[in-house]
């Protein structure tokens, strides 16, 4: 990431209790205080204070290299020109940002750093989408990442390396936690999609049926596999669209094309017994094509004795959910057992990026400076 933010002699104090009350007031002291403010809201005149003792609505943003960040809309009061004071919405997460940006990454140091991250950590903890990502992040809210990194001062350059490698393997983890991974069922009409959707869902969400295109549009729900949870998406069967209802099933197969080629992970399912009736060919080789991540399963198994390793949704729907879970953890790299209790997880990007600069700063002599809380 960057930004125009630069490292300034500029002190920023909450005037308002922490917490997520409906606005937040910080205060910026130092003689290059409106420049510092500046830097987060383009639509201010950088070289001189508008008059005092009148409120200002700016829009506070920053460029990164993704494109423009928009923060919020704000209130700022100059009460001097070396002290303003900015009124903005009262988010943890939002307030924690603006202060890292007003410091600038020079002067806030990681520990600083940590601090916000505590607070992004509590906020994303009230919509964790499993168990086991509630208690990581639980971790991370009550200090996690800031005690990993005050530690690594005390540490040898090999035993740094060590540590700080396995934290960017943990946050790569985290972030699959904390963002579900998408995971998409494609293939032939009749390949027991809509089955085994039901299945990891637990639950009727779609019509199953022996009629050709009964599922036509793609079809979402959270579902939960080990320790992980993952957004489902069942899609249209392949085949080759005939009939009045033509228009509709190639628009519903077209649709679960696309959403094949945006997942983090294909399960392209074919029945054991062989092609499928009307099975589109060059459907299952677009997919193959375009999405990132495919694996071949076949289903059905329940119909076709002896075949070897499979889905039986019905015969064996414990078997069939773990063979779903073997190749989401298989394919994406993932540990079974993801959380690791007092572990750090920089789980986002802003942390990640934090932690990968101290893994390349790892061997200067000054080291422990950029693991000190600022003064």
């Amino acid at each position: 990431m960057s930004s125009k933010v630069k490292a300034l002699p500029t002190l920023v104090k909450e005037l308002t209790p922490r917490g997520r009350g409906g606005v937040t007031v910080l205060e910026i002291r130092g003689p290059e205080a409106w420049s510092c403010l500046a830097a987060i809201a383009p639509g201010l005149d950088s070289s001189s204070p508008r008059a005092l003792g009148k409120a200002v609505l700016v829009r506070l943003a920053i460029e990164t290299e993704e494109g423009t960040e928009d923060l919020d809309e704000a209130l700022v009061w100059a009460r001097a020109t070396d002290r303003l004071e900015l009124h903005l919405h009262g988010s943890p997460v939002l307030v924690a940002r603006v202060r890292e940006l007003l410091l600038g990454a020079g002067s806030a140091g990681p520990q600083e750093f940590a601090e916000g991250f505590c607070q992004r950590a509590e906020l994303a903890l009230e919509s964790a989408p499993s168990e086991a990502a509630a208690r990581m992040l639980l971790d991370q809210a009550q200090g996690a990442l800031g005690r990993a990194i005050g530690e690594l001062s005390t540490m040898d350059v090999a035993a740094r390396r060590r540590a700080l490698d396995k934290m960017i393997r943990a946050g790569a983890i985290g972030a699959r936690l904390v963002r579900p991974p998408r995971v998409v069922l494609a293939g032939p009409v009749n390949a027991g999609k809509s089955t085994l959707f039901n299945l990891l869902v637990g639950a009727e969400r779609v019509v199953v049926s022996g009629e050709e295109g009964t599922t036509r549009d793609a079809v979402r729900a959270r579902a939960l596999l080990g320790a992980y949870a993952v957004d489902l998406v069942d899609t249209a069967g392949a085949r080759e669209a005939k009939g009045a209802a033509a228009a509709v099933e190639q628009s519903g197969q077209s649709q679960g094309l696309a959403e094949a080629a945006a997942a983090d992970l294909v399960l392209l399912l074919t029945p054991a017994s062989g092609e499928s009736p009307g099975q589109s060919r060059a459907g299952d080789e677009f997919v193959l094509r375009t999405a990132g991540v495919v694996v071949r399963l076949a289903t059905k198994l329940d119909r076709t004795p002896g075949h070897g390793q499979g889905l039986s949704c019905w015969a064996d729907p414990a078997g069939a959910v773990a063979a779903v879970e073997a190749a989401l953890l298989g394919a994406l790299d993932l540990p079974r057992e993801p959380w690791q209790p007092g572990a750090p997880v920089p789980f986002e990007r802003h942390s990640m990026e934090l932690v990968l600069h101290l893994r390349e700063s790892v061997a200067e002599p000054n080291f422990g400076q950029l693991c000190e809380r600022p003064g």
